[in-house]
């Protein structure tokens, strides 16, 4: 058997490239939540919306704008630094995924009880533990010589899903998600917020793909698509009401589809 054949056969190829990885955690995405009143598995999805619209992270208000100012130092040091600023963005992620999929996932509801949305949370915590990987193996390298300026179209999503302008109004509104651009896109929950935050750091790996692990941002890549496909399911065919909230995940969508390409073009 020939060197090239070995290769063809993909033996050697990368983890975070492979496909079984991918398989696993393509399961995990239809774990059951875990519910203390019980519930309908035909009414999973508002099982999750309830537990999302009011998630045990947002329990402290003033944690909101300082993780979404932490979210904006961390994008702005990594664009404008000269030097690698890589260990930053995979510490920041790491840490924030441990946060947001704990919390983010839990809520004490009227309806359900406790409720916990176990399968992302697992697969929030995988990723984490994709970025610690990557912090002891150069996973990441942020320069000049790394970054590709034909990209910086994606600056464009990242700064929707950090502004994440949306408001309700659960009397006017019966609860509609509608736009809002007040003064709330400075404090609201995108820094908490996994289906905002994963756009802003993707939108970095793929400005700088020339200097990350192709396994890291196939990975990252692969589970923010899943979220995407979730979300663009939920707010644009199960409650068409809420569409905006369906806009405000397609940085999600774009960013994770297009990492998986890069990802698998430049492995």
């Amino acid at each position: 058997m020939t060197v090239a054949t070995v290769a063809r056969r993909g033996v050697g190829r990368p983890l975070g490239n492979a496909i079984w990885p991918k398989i696993v955690l393509g399961l995990l995405f239809f774990v059951p939540a875990i519910a203390q009143m019980g519930y309908d598995p035909a009414g999973t999805s508002v099982v999750v919306s309830t537990v999302l619209a009011h998630p045990l992270s947002l329990s402290i208000p003033l944690l909101l704008p300082l993780s979404k100012g932490l979210l904006l130092a961390v994008a702005v040091v990594v664009l404008v630094s000269r030097g690698n600023t890589g260990p930053i963005v995979l510490t920041y992620y790491a840490f924030i995924l441990v946060v947001v999929g704990i919390f983010q996932n839990m809520a004490v509801t009227d309806r359900f009880g406790f409720a916990w949305l176990i399968g992302n949370t697992v697969l929030q915590l995988i990723v984490a533990g994709w970025c610690v990987w990557g912090l002891g193996h150069t996973g990441l390298v942020t320069s000049r010589d790394t970054m590709n300026r034909k990209r910086l179209w994606v600056l464009l999503p990242m700064t929707v899903a950090f502004l994440f302008p949306y408001n309700f109004d659960s009397i006017q509104t019966a609860g509609v998600v509608h736009p809002a651009f007040g003064l709330a896109i400075f404090y609201n929950d995108a820094g908490l917020t996994y289906c905002m935050i994963t756009p802003v750091v993707l939108g970095i790996m793929i400005i700088f793909s020339r200097g990350i692990t192709s396994g890291l941002l196939s990975i990252t890549s692969f589970v923010g698509a899943g979220f995407g496909v979730l979300n663009m399911a939920t707010w644009f065919a199960l409650q068409p009401q809420n569409w905006w909230m369906g806009v405000l995940h397609l940085p999600l969508m774009v960013l994770s589809s297009y990492g998986l390409l890069v990802a698998h073009r430049e492995r």
